[in-house]
């Protein structure tokens, strides 16, 4: 994880010059949402001399206070009568809370507040209802224990700032979503709501949906990013309702990096987690919990994600399975993973870009206690498995006796947590669209390849600013995310001297990003075989054989066509 990308904003801004801090000017008036109004917090000129405000800290939900705790977000926000510019909040951040050994450059084990569901709108000068600009709709990483829309990944600021030099003028929003225990924590015995960090992201993309054209982007022309654990919530989206139940308020994806474990039978993980929390709460139910103090709660949270036991199998966060979505048999009927190459999820949305490095499993892999502990790693997140099919797993990315045991679960996690991930979105995409396909795919293969290493090159905005040894390479990934952005369906017009970057298709292929070159070559990790076998390994954890049919699907006591 790249705590430097994460935290860089505050340079990154004040970078710029100069900052004034602004109520209504004509470039950026005050803006009527209906329950309240806002005037700009921050006007900011950034390189070239291109002028942006930003909107900061608008609700986009009711406070999730008392009653409404551990609930799905309810809209719409409160009435607010006196003109809001932004300054309601020192540190808008949902609670958080860091891992064993995480560098994290906050001090103490927790952050944030409860009072969190706020959004940030960033608009170039002049831009006025009606313009109809493309609007980017981006969600933080941090394994579902921290992160903020301050952050924004700061890669598509990158892509905000450059926008007028590749005459693509963007609107972004960014937005929290309520994390750790706050936004994962249910039961699937006592009655309480799943997935509410999933569901506040939805509430804030409606608002987009519903007021981004006050602010003068195009509601029909919405794109969502996400880095890590903010992509994997988009493939929740991708997958939700099995593809059913209406469209969703976005046009296009952008994917970099999905982070999610494919965890289809939780029940018992997450029982776990949600008995853990309560009986370090000293409460019996949920209603128990909603009468803590957030004092308290900030500390429970602390302890089931730094203190309780990590089986979580590689790469999340907390006892059992860690936080993150769930199977509830409702909005995600069963892991988005399978539910995706099984063919139902959105197939609506117009078209997606998925990445991974080459690297993932770098720095977020548990690498204690191997290879002794793979096996029981292996069977946390599927608890059927027979040690014969774990014995088959570990056969695959042990191929030589002189391998190092780290490289056992590194290759577990980069494939099962993110890589993999990223071969499934983009076949399934692939195959729709009368066969042509509306995915590509990028493999940033750029030294070190570890969890958000592109994220430098999606943000670099000058040598000043973000200091980048291969600033070309930057300026052509830029081009071609805009482009995207801006371009109708799942069309996209190359950046001056760079390749044409094809669809994924039947096959697969894929822009790799190099130090100092693009080029477009196969994928391997979807000829490789290993994303077949561990999909047919989830699917068929307790099958002596790991060669199964793929196209087999298990709804059967999931969900009913």
């Amino acid at each position: 994880m790249f705590w430097s990308t994460i935290f860089l904003l505050p340079f990154f801004l004040h970078s710029f010059s100069p900052i004034v801090v602004a109520g209504q000017t004509p470039d950026f008036p005050i803006v009527d949402l209906g329950y309240a109004k806002h005037s700009v917090t921050a006007q900011w000129t950034g390189p070239g001399g291109v002028k942006f405000g930003e909107y900061l800290n608008i609700r986009f939900a009711k406070p999730p206070l008392e009653d409404y705790r551990f609930r799905k977000p309810v809209t719409p926000p409160p009435n607010e009568t006196e003109v809001q510019d932004g300054h309601r909040l020192q540190l808008p951040v949902c609670i958080s809370s860091k891992y064993h050994n995480a560098t994290v450059p906050y001090k103490g084990y927790g952050w944030g507040q409860e009072d969190c569901l706020f959004l940030d709108v960033m608009v170039p000068e002049g831009t006025k209802p009606g313009d109809n600009l493309p609007v980017v709709h981006g969600f933080p990483g941090g394994h579902f224990i921290y992160g903020s829309k301050n952050a924004r990944e700061v890669a598509a600021n990158g892509l905000f700032f450059k926008g007028p030099q590749f005459d693509q003028r963007v609107i972004f929003v960014s937005s929290n979503y309520r994390l750790g225990i706050f936004g994962f924590l249910s039961s699937s015995v006592e009655t309480s709501d799943a997935n509410i960090g999933i569901y506040d992201c939805m509430a804030a993309l409606e608002w987009t949906k519903q007021h981004i054209s006050l602010f003068g982007g195009d509601p029909n022309r919405i794109t969502v990013y996400g880095q890590e654990a903010g992509a994997g919530i988009i493939a929740t989206m991708l997958a939700s309702y099995g593809g059913m139940n209406g469209t969703l308020p976005f046009s296009k994806a952008i994917l970099i990096s999905p982070n999610l474990m494919p965890y289809r039978n939780s029940k018992y993980y997450r029982e776990l987690l949600y008995d853990t929390v309560l009986t370090s709460g000293k409460c019996v139910n949920i209603g128990c919990l909603r009468l803590v103090s957030e004092t308290e709660l900030m500390d429970l949270n602390r302890l089931s994600v730094q203190d309780d036991s990590n089986m979580s199998g590689g790469g999340m966060f907390g006892p059992g399975l860690g936080f993150g979505p769930v199977v509830d048999g409702s909005y995600l009927p069963d892991a988005a993973q399978i539910l995706i190459s099984q063919g139902h999820f959105h197939q609506e949305v117009e078209a997606v870009i998925v990445s991974s490095t080459y690297n993932e499993g770098q720095g977020i892999a548990q690498e204690y206690g191997l290879p002794e502990r793979f096996l029981e790693i292996v069977k946390t997140l599927l608890p059927s498995a027979t040690n014969i099919t774990v014995g088959k797993i570990r056969d695959i990315f042990q191929v030589s006796p002189t391998d190092p045991p780290e490289k056992l679960v590194r290759d577990w996690v980069k494939y099962m947590l993110v890589t993999c991930n990223s071969v499934w979105i983009g076949r399934a995409y692939a195959a729709i669209g009368g066969g042509r396909g509306t995915a590509r795919k990028y493999l940033f293969n750029v030294d070190p390849g570890t969890p958000g290493s592109d994220l430098p090159y999606l943000s670099y905005i000058n040598h000043t600013v973000t200091p980048l040894d291969d600033p070309v390479t930057a300026d052509r990934m830029q081009g071609y995310m805009l482009n995207f952005i801006a371009g109708a369906g799942a069309e996209l017009r190359p950046p001056p001297g760079s390749p044409d970057w094809p669809l994924y298709g039947k096959e697969a292929d894929m822009l790799r990003v190099k130090l100092g070159a693009l080029e477009i070559t196969r994928d391997m990790d979807d000829f490789n075989g290993i994303c077949d076998t561990l999909m047919d390994t989830v699917i068929f954890p307790n099958s002596t054989s790991v060669a199964l049919d793929p196209g087999v699907a298990l709804f059967g006591n999931v969900r009913s066509e």
